[in-house]
């Protein structure tokens, strides 16, 4: 791939190889070569990504549309554009994406969305919390048949955990246990209409953290829509999980759900929810293809400065697609 920076040899031998080799006369100037292999350099939006043969186009795109639990197409691009360049990347991930045999047995039809109720406003991280409860689904191996969903309206971070049966102290006990004690206490905690939510055990917790409690409304239920949405987005990665494994273990699975759904943009914030939870991506194993070259040729010797600095303008930008 070295040869690729010297362009009258490479051409005269691989012309097959990227036909498409005019595109690549303007953009010389961004070439970096980094451990034998080719990138394109960006200073301005400070990114390096690995120039690809067509060779290896449909490999990648289809590692990462699996990666993402067979994410839709928007996404998938998304991702593939944050580690890679090629010329025609557009087409090649829709054609890739449109013959996924997976995404064709697990794929719900397209719902239009509906409007919601009342706009909810967010300032930060953890600031507003949803919850909500998918089942019964099939039973698994383990027993069970119900899925706790907590989002964060903010970041769109997901967590989910499987549950036996539908009741107010398991649910309490995961919410205090699986999210309160890693992220802290949210300043709202919105939930569905429903005994396990309107339990007196819960509303005690919520009294004794100081955490106000807000419902959906009987007759506006979609108000909860981010929660809907995640927990549609989470069973349609389950489907195409247990689809590809063949397995009713859909509770061991879960958590590799979870990784795609954190890993994967978020269209209304334009950033994953790993980058505004954590500060940073996930390691993929696409990442870990891409994340020594890139770390080579950005750099970061004041990596808490710039942190803070990508934290501030990652909320900025996701608070204004509240």
């Amino acid at each position: 791939m070295i040869t690729w920076w010297k362009p009258k040899t490479y051409w005269s031998r691989n012309r097959r190889q990227i036909p498409r080799r005019a595109l690549f006369t303007v953009t010389m100037a961004k070439l970096r070569v980094i451990d034998g292999m080719l990138h394109l350099f960006d200073r301005v939006k400070r990114t390096c990504r690995l120039i690809l043969p067509s060779g290896r186009v449909s490999k990648v795109v289809r590692e990462i549309h699996v990666e993402l639990g067979h994410a839709g197409q928007r996404t998938t691009e998304v991702a593939v554009r944050q580690h890679f360049w090629w010329p025609k990347l557009h087409d090649d991930v829709v054609r890739n994406c449109a013959n996924c045999n997976i995404c064709a047995q697990t794929d719900s039809p397209t719902v239009a969305p509906k409007v919601l109720f009342q706009t909810v406003a967010t300032v930060g991280p953890n600031h507003r919390v949803g919850v909500d409860v998918i089942g019964p689904v099939p039973r698994s191996r383990m027993g069970n048949k119900y899925i706790l969903v907590i989002v964060g309206y903010f970041t769109i971070w997901c967590e989910a955990f499987p549950m036996p049966i539908q009741e107010a102290p398991i649910i309490t006990s995961l919410f205090v246990n699986e999210w309160v004690a890693r992220f802290g206490k949210p300043i709202e905690l919105h939930s569905e209409q429903g005994a396990a939510f309107e339990s007196r055990l819960l509303e005690e917790v919520c009294r004794t953290l100081r955490i106000h409690e807000t419902r959906t409304t009987p007759y506006h239920p979609q108000s909860n829509g981010l929660v809907e949405r995640t927990n549609r987005t989470v069973m349609t990665i389950l489907r195409a999980f247990i689809e590809q494994h063949q397995s009713n273990r859909w509770d061991e699975i879960l958590p590799q759900c979870l990784l795609a759904h954190r890993a994967a943009v978020h269209l209304s914030t334009g950033y994953t929810p790993s980058l505004l939870t954590l500060g940073h991506g996930l390691r993929s194993p696409i990442k870990v293809l891409t994340s020594l070259a890139s770390a080579e040729c950005i750099g970061s010797p004041h990596y808490v400065k710039e942190l803070g600095e990508r934290l501030r303008v990652a909320y900025k930008i996701a608070a204004q697609h509240q």
